[in-house]
């Protein structure tokens, strides 16, 4: 009986670390996924699939926008992005809550040529609704 119960809790263990482990890969596809609708496609419907009803969405210079400011802006968004790499994405997963922090570097150029090296450090709060992670909070800030 000891060693049933015993390969019964291994077996409900395994799969709790293994969801685990999908969660956090879940996310950072999130990520991926997020950022080519932001900076490659520009992709409204993405964004509405991906952000949560309560989104904070900040950028790396102060604004803060709220969901349908930040789909409006990205969408609309003239400049061009080239080179975009994210480095070294850590998650920190907490229930139905998921921290991403990484780095994001690339060019941005403007609708009047003006090109700005990117170096950001991003944080993004996710929560899990009917399965499904959406991003609850972005915040970007500028590396020197």
């Amino acid at each position: 009986m000891k060693k049933a119960f015993l390969y019964f809790l291994l077996l409900v263990s395994a799969q709790i670390v293994k969801g685990q482990g999908n969660d956090e890969q879940n996310v950072t596809k999130k990520v991926n996924e997020i950022h080519k609708a932001i900076f490659v496609n520009k992709d409204s419907l993405a964004l509405e699939k991906i952000f949560a009803k309560e989104i904070t969405y900040g950028h790396s210079g102060g604004k803060l926008e709220n969901r349908k400011q930040a789909i409006e802006e990205i969408s609309h968004n003239q400049s061009t992005y080239t080179d975009i790499s994210i480095d070294s994405i850590s998650v920190i997963l907490n229930g139905k809550t998921a921290v991403t922090r990484y780095v994001l570097k690339g060019d941005e150029t403007n609708k009047n040529n003006k090109l700005t090296h990117l170096h950001l450090n991003i944080l993004m709060a996710w929560i899990k609704e009917n399965n499904k992670w959406k991003m609850l909070a972005r915040q970007a800030v500028k590396i020197s």
